[in-house]
């Protein structure tokens, strides 16, 4: 069992990955909207921020990435597709 302190923020959606780490999306610090990923032990290994919205949410997909879905009101919704280190991925 192990705990770790993340910072200041809203956590808005957790998810293990396949590594046996975890991806967490949220608004953290400043109301950016970040993506975190934690190896299987709670360490950081990235974090990755937008300076969009309100909400987030992250999925990871089957080529080993993350899609991030953020929003600023119900009709301007983005979807941010990035790799497995967290850059876009065009």
């Amino acid at each position: 069992m192990w705990r770790k302190d993340i910072g200041r923020g809203e956590l808005l959606s957790i998810q293990q990955t396949v590594d046996g780490g975890f991806i967490l999306g949220g608004i953290w610090w400043d109301d950016d909207l970040t993506i975190l990923k934690l190896e299987d032990q709670g360490n950081e290994e990235w974090r990755k921020s937008q300076e969009y919205g309100y909400s987030g949410r992250a999925q990871q997909n089957a080529e080993g990435g993350f899609y991030f879905l953020m929003s600023s009101d119900p009709k301007n919704i983005k979807l941010l597709k990035v790799d497995g280190l967290g850059n876009l991925d065009n």
